[in-house]
């Protein structure tokens, strides 16, 4: 019986590390949007090349959502090493969300 909770609160916390890289990218977008009105460039070399065209948007709000929910649906094929690496996406996005915070602080204030 201990392993169906263990597995039901592995699973709880995968939906909210999930939930959290979806909240993160999301506000990800309308920062860069912010930050590239106010005369800034994108510092992601790869969606610096889209960053002006209409796959931006499909990739940040479309793509990675459809990616997360595609995570959580194969999680059980995965294994363990799925919430390492999610872990990981949602700790670089926090540290994301950290340097913009920084960055309009010390620029926009």
């Amino acid at each position: 019986m201990g392993g169906v909770t263990n597995t039901g609160g592995r699973d709880r916390l995968l939906w909210l590390l999930l939930l959290g890289v979806g909240v993160f990218n999301a506000a990800d977008y309308f920062l860069t949007l912010y930050a590239l009105s106010r005369g800034m460039r994108e510092g992601n070399r790869v969606m610096d090349l889209i960053v002006d065209t209409v796959y931006f948007p499909k990739v940040k709000l479309v793509l990675v959502p459809l990616l997360l929910l595609l995570l959580w649906l194969n999680r059980q094929r995965v294994g363990k090493r799925l919430y390492v690496y999610v872990w990981i996406i949602f700790i670089a996005y926090f540290l994301l969300m950290v340097y913009y915070a920084w960055l309009f602080w010390e620029v926009f204030v």
